[in-house]
């Protein structure tokens, strides 16, 4: 599955606009590589 990150990493309220992920996603997403 691919990367939903679009490298717009701004954050409000835990969640990042440019994915969607909070925080704890995002670092669980890299140890699914």
């Amino acid at each position: 599955m691919k990367d939903p990150c679009i490298s717009v990493c701004k954050f409000s309220d835990n969640i990042c606009l440019g994915c969607g992920r909070s925080k704890a996603e995002i670092k669980a997403w890299k140890k699914l590589d």
